[in-house]
C-alpha cells in the first residue's frame, strides 16, 4: 500500500512538493473546523446551563409570579433550540474535517 503522499502525487500532483503543500492546507482547514466546532459545543453547554436555569425558575411557584413563570419557561425552550442548533452545526463541521481528510486518502 502506497502512503497517502505517494498516492496524491501519483494521481493528482505533479510533485511531492505540491501534494505536502496541498496536504498541510486540507490538515488545516481540518483543524479551524474543528476549533470552531469545539466552540460551537461549548456555547450549545452554555445554552443548556441557561435552559436549566430557566426550567427551575418556571417551576418556582411560590416565589416568583404567573408571568415571570412563563417567560421562563419560553426562555428555556428558545435556549434548548439554540443548544440544538448549535450541535448540529458543529456536527456539520466535524463531519466536513473528516470527509476532506478521507478524500484525499
Amino acid at each position: 500500500m502506497q502512503s497517502l503522499t505517494s498516492q496524491m502525487i501519483d494521481g493528482v500532483f505533479p510533485t511531492k512538493a505540491k501534494a505536502v503543500g496541498e496536504l498541510s492546507k486540507l490538515c488545516v482547514q481540518s483543524s479551524d473546523k474543528r476549533s470552531t466546532a469545539n466552540a460551537y459545543y461549548l456555547a450549545a453547554h452554555w445554552h443548556d446551563k441557561q435552559a436549566a436555569d430557566c426550567d427551575v425558575m418556571a417551576k418556582d411557584d411560590p416565589r416568583l409570579g404567573p408571568e415571570i413563570r412563563k417567560r421562563a419557561a419560553a426562555n428555556a425552550v428558545h435556549h434548548r433550540a439554540s443548544a440544538a442548533g448549535l450541535r448540529l452545526s458543529a456536527t456539520g463541521l466535524l463531519r466536513d474535517s473528516i470527509s476532506a481528510i478521507q478524500h484525499t486518502a
